[in-house]
């Protein structure tokens, strides 16, 4: 064969000795292991001689040929030999560097496919923005005028009748009810409400409830106005959840937290419970071990009980290592953690976040380290005082990180530990 009908492929020519691969070369044979190349290769062939519609039936005729005709076969190939274009030496791409290629071409396709989503994302994004600023516009002036008609329900000609300022009712969802019936109470006794006294005592006593009705759900819209005002500046949806959170901590978590007593309503199980829990039952789940459980009386910690709400568990688990501090268990692990952290990060050894972190432990603490200089440490102690509780309240962080993160995966808690695997400290 002719050196442009040989295409062997690199693997091919790894079994060859090297004779024979010196004499490939020197005929300039070219070498691939690319499949569409071989391809190409294959589709661009010319027919051999004889050879009819693609077939391979010329090939045999040429073999069954009689003696006469091998002097003139051998004068046509001659002549297809010099016909054919002579062999070009090509500098063939390895395998690696054409992997590397594709790659290269898929990631860049990606990359497009990326900027048209955010491109389509913006745009709705702006599209929600325009209808948030619209119902914030008609939400503030639906507040506006129902304000305007309280402000008009509390004019009395006689202030006297008033109840003092400081009077209001129970601000909250169910105030706008009870302004209605006031309102349709003072609508009522508008012709009594113009004299200067009231005689009737039951009379007075309604009309102080009225007026602390209304001043509540006054209060309440303006609270309204003031968060529709907050929300819709806020656009970021990380923002919101952030701010949704803490809403619900301030108005509900912490003062139901803060109502529960240590080693009484909860607290952590002592070193003497986990062994008796793991002798009871070695399959007994982590969360009763690190995190915070109901007790059913004083010291008395329950048998199975676990706290079910995910917000509930952080606080009194939080609330539990400050109160108790952490068991020797748990201070062994948090050292653990800590030389683990150290190994994975890198730099110098004093300017990496776990030795920092140390280092601002013991020095809070009141030790020494070797080979610290004096002044760091006053410098130290002067920039972060009161830090007595940050090892535990580090400690309690890395429990919550690895029990209670897989139950909040949505809202603003996935914020919060996302932010603290980034910076390696809880700051919530």
């Amino acid at each position: 064969l002719c050196a442009v009908r040989y295409l062997p492929t690199a693997t091919l020519c790894n079994c060859l000795k090297e004779d024979k691969r010196l004499s490939l070369w020197q005929l300039g044979v070219t070498i691939t292991d690319d499949k569409d190349q071989l391809q190409e290769w294959v589709e661009a062939q010319q027919a051999w001689p004889g050879e009819a519609g693609g077939s391979r039936g010329g090939e045999k005729e040429v073999l069954e040929e009689s003696a006469e005709g091998k002097n003139e076969e051998e004068d046509d190939d001659m002549d297809d030999d010099e016909d054919m274009p002579p062999p070009m030496l090509q500098r063939e791409a390895s395998s690696g560097i054409q992997t590397l290629k594709m790659l290269r071409q898929r990631l860049h396709r990606l990359e497009a496919l990326k900027e048209s989503a955010q491109e389509a994302e913006e745009a709705v994004r702006s599209q929600l923005r325009t209808v948030v600023v619209d119902k914030h516009q008609q939400l503030e002036t639906e507040i506006d005028q129902r304000l305007q008609r309280l402000s008009t329900a509390l004019d009395i000609p006689h202030t006297a009748l008033l109840p003092p300022p400081d009077v209001c009712g129970i601000v909250g969802p169910t105030s706008g009810r009870d302004a209605a019936v006031a309102i349709g109470w003072l609508k009522v006794h508008a012709s009594e409400l113009k004299c200067d006294t009231l005689q009737d005592p039951a009379m007075s006593a309604q009309l102080k409830w009225a007026v602390a009705a209304v001043r509540a759900e006054h209060k309440w819209l303006s609270q309204a106005a003031l968060a529709a005002k907050v929300l819709a500046h806020v656009t970021a949806p990380l923002h919101k959840k952030l701010l949704n959170l803490c809403h619900d901590w301030l108005r509900t978590f912490l003062p139901h937290v803060l109502a529960k007593i240590n080693r009484v309503s909860f607290g952590l199980l002592s070193e003497e419970d986990c062994l008796a829990a793991l002798e009871e039952d070695p399959n007994v789940p982590r969360s009763r071990l690190k995190l915070a459980v109901p007790f059913i009386g004083k010291d008395v910690p329950s048998k199975s009980s676990e706290f079910a709400h995910p917000d509930i568990i952080i606080g009194l688990t939080i609330l539990a290592y400050r109160y108790t501090g952490m068991r020797y268990e748990d201070f062994v692990e948090l050292v653990d953690a800590l030389r683990t952290e150290f190994s994975l990060e890198i730099g110098p050894a004093r300017d990496r976040p776990s030795s920092k972190r140390h280092e601002q432990w013991v020095l809070t603490a009141g030790g020494r380290i070797r080979g610290l200089n004096k002044d760091k440490k006053k410098e130290d102690g002067k920039i972060a005082p009161g830090l007595k509780c940050k090892a535990t309240h580090y400690a309690s962080g890395q429990e919550l990180l690895g029990v209670v993160g897989e139950k909040t995966e949505g809202g603003g808690w996935a914020v919060v530990w996302e932010g603290r695997e980034a910076e390696g400290a809880q700051e919530t």
